[in-house]
């Protein structure tokens, strides 16, 4: 018989067994601004403004309406809604959230109107699909036969492969005739509707312009424009996106992405803008833009003046742009954002906040505000700046990611330790909130 271990001993060693505590997620901050939507929500209701002056549902969080407008009305919605677009991460923002992954973060918009971004529960993140599949109810209408007992069959398999989470690795095989492209071209419907892009690659350039030619009849009753890109074919060459970045002429109902964030191709989508300094900027309505810029050397961010940037970034939250992602490193600052509407022109267009603006407000305060701070003078800031907007969602997704790693990836901090100087929706309205206790 082995002797009982003595009482201290057992004591100590139940200790060293018991599991970690849980690091407590952040706790939202109710303010002035958005108290009704957080008193709803313990009411078990959701609350969103409406706006007095366009009649439109807006965000909780929203400080100014797309029109201008300031005054609004609070409502209490159903929370019916469609997903409008969402990503799956796969790495925690902060360590309280290493247990929930992978997790979806979605933009859900509600029947009555307006948008909000939340987390996405109930379902697992592969089985997550926008919109209601409106091309592939469509494409059957548009086809002058009914589609075959094996290709129905073969496109449920590749949906629900689709909407598993591991990669789809799928040989089709048929014979010449049975209908193969039909079955190809539904998934890339699929992909549509999820707000990405999709290519068919053919093996010649006869075959290519072949499928382009049938895709383009195909996908024309849908709204849909395809583009062919070949060798020999330069003028069509350039890199990607294959897709044409005009529009739709019907914009698909409840697809992932609205036609006013498309990205198009800069110079010479409608509206877009072009300045040129040292580096070219362009802007178009509605892009998101991943933006960095740089302290002149020989100047580095201290904590304090970390946080005035910081500070800086959220002040004009809201009012002049949304923000996704801030991160301010001690000699760079990453931003992740979409201008707002500054007014409405004699002819009814929108005029958004440029970069140019916005740029010059955070860097004129926050160098003026250090120097003081500091006793410095001097530049702080490089003139120039470089911006990017995202085509896609996973491209938006990879940029998120990007931002808020930063601090990890350059070895500012040890992977998975707080970075205080990153912000994320959700962790805070102030550099001091998303300080580590």
């Amino acid at each position: 018989m082995k002797p009982d271990m003595p009482k201290t001993e057992t004591a100590a060693a139940t200790a060293a067994a018991a599991p970690r505590p849980r690091p407590s997620k952040p706790v939202p901050s109710p303010s002035d601004a958005n108290r009704p939507f957080w008193a709803g929500c313990a009411a078990g209701e959701l609350r969103l403004k409406c706006c007095k002056a366009w009649g439109r549902h807006q965000a909780p969080t929203r400080a100014a309406c797309h029109c201008g407008g300031l005054a609004f009305d609070w409502v209490t919605v159903s929370g019916k809604a469609t997903l409008f677009s969402y990503t799956v991460l796969h790495r925690a923002p902060d360590p309280a959230f290493k247990d929930d992954l992978p997790y979806v973060v979605a933009i859900v918009e509600f029947e009555q109107g307006g948008r909000l971004m939340s987390n996405l529960g109930g379902c697992a993140p592969g089985a997550v699909h926008c919109g209601g599949d409106p091309l592939m109810r469509r494409l059957p209408a548009a086809l002058p036969f009914p589609l075959t007992g094996a290709q129905l069959r073969s496109i449920e398999e590749i949906r629900a492969d689709l909407a598993s989470p591991r990669p789809m690795n799928r040989l089709l095989h048929g014979d010449v005739g049975s209908g193969k492209t039909l079955v190809a071209l539904s998934a890339m419907l699929l992909a549509v509707e999820a707000g990405y892009q999709a290519a068919l690659m053919a093996p010649t350039q006869i075959l290519a312009e072949q499928h382009y030619l049938t895709l383009r009849h195909l996908c024309a009753p849908l709204g849909l424009r395809v583009a062919l890109r070949t060798a020999a074919r330069s003028e069509q060459s350039e890199a990607l996106p294959l897709f044409e970045n005009a529009a739709p002429q019907a914009p698909v109902p409840g697809g992932a992405r609205d036609p006013r964030a498309a990205a198009g191709d800069p110079p010479t989508a409608p509206g877009a803008r072009y300045s040129r300094g040292r580096l070219p900027h362009f802007e178009h309505p509605w892009a998101i833009y991943a933006i960095a810029f740089n302290t002149t050397e020989p100047r580095r961010l201290t904590a304090a003046a970390r946080d005035i940037v910081l500070d800086a970034i959220l002040h004009w939250k809201d009012l002049r742009y949304e923000l996704f992602a801030a991160c301010v490193m001690p000699d760079h600052v990453h931003l992740l954002i979409q201008p707002l509407i500054q007014e409405t022109a004699g002819d009814g267009s929108a005029v958004f906040f440029s970069l140019t603006e916005i740029m010059h407000s955070i860097k004129s305060w926050t160098a003026h505000e250090i120097n003081k701070a500091t006793g410095e003078s001097g530049t702080l800031w490089q003139k120039e700046w470089f911006d990017r907007f995202t085509r896609s969602d996973r491209d938006l997704e990879e940029k998120y990611r990007y931002i808020l790693e930063n601090p990890w990836a350059s070895g500012v901090v040890k992977e998975g330790e707080d970075y205080r100087w990153c912000w994320w929706p959700g962790s805070g309205d102030s550099s001091a909130a998303a300080r580590p206790p």
